[in-house]
């Protein structure tokens, strides 16, 4: 996973830098702009971890003499674990608190395991450039096989991960719909069930026509499932 990493900040001119912080298996990279990721590498997630990345913020971030100040205004901080299996309760709240924890940097985890990481590789053939990375998330097949079963197209999955947490990533090829979401919508509604499109168009404006829908209009258990399938694939 590090040297993925490191390829993509790599093919997004952005430089490792030498700092090291006490105690942390980490790497730092910055652009020209000051564009700055820590990327932390942890074994597990535990109890201390919370304290440990806030020590790491409040003191050794905060007051490093190696990051200059634009850095520091314009710092990430990526929490790399492989996990095996799900997460558990406990560890899904740690990741929310320091996730939403908003004092010194924005904070997340990226997570992964060995067969993630094993069929991304394949999928890219370990040619890790924007243009390769961006073709398979475009693919309209691999992203209606990941819509179906995310864990049988874990490398897909991986690959939307890192595209959600590395905010410098973008989609660059996305031709623009020629319609936009509340379109979708409506023609979905109209499918199911005509009366609730007909009570919602008459009193709501088309963009917030979905909303309080359901308090007004009663639906079958049938026709209830078919919106949720059907607006599920929007």
């Amino acid at each position: 996973m590090k040297k993925i990493l490191s390829k993509i900040f790599e093919n997004n001119c952005f430089e490792e830098k030498e700092i090291k912080f006490n105690g942390w298996d980490s790497k730092i990279y910055s652009n020209k702009v000051s564009e700055t990721y820590i990327v932390l590498f942890v074994d597990d997630i535990n109890a201390t971890l919370v304290d440990s990345i806030s020590e790491l913020c409040s003191a050794e971030i905060h007051n490093s003499d190696k990051l200059t100040k634009a850095q520091k205004s314009n710092l990430y901080i990526i929490i790399v674990v492989k996990r095996n299996g799900h997460f558990s309760e406990s560890e899904n709240n740690i990741i929310f608190r320091i996730e939403e924890n908003e004092l010194y940097y924005k904070k997340f985890f990226l997570w992964y395991d060995d067969t993630e990481l094993k069929e991304l590789k394949n999928r890219c053939e370990n040619d890790f450039n924007n243009h390769t990375l961006e073709k398979i998330l475009l693919d309209n097949k691999a992203f209606l096989g990941f819509k179906e079963n995310k864990d049988l197209n874990k490398g897909y999955s991986l690959l939307s991960r890192i595209y959600i947490k590395l905010a410098f990533l973008t989609l660059n090829n996305v031709e623009p719909l020629d319609r936009n979401l509340s379109d979708f919508i409506e023609e979905a509604i109209m499918d199911v069930n005509d009366n609730l499109y007909q009570y919602v168009l008459i009193n709501y404006e088309k963009d917030d026509f979905i909303e309080k829908a359901y308090e007004y209009i009663e639906l079958s258990e049938a026709e209830y499932e078919k919106v949720k399938k059907e607006l599920g694939g929007i």
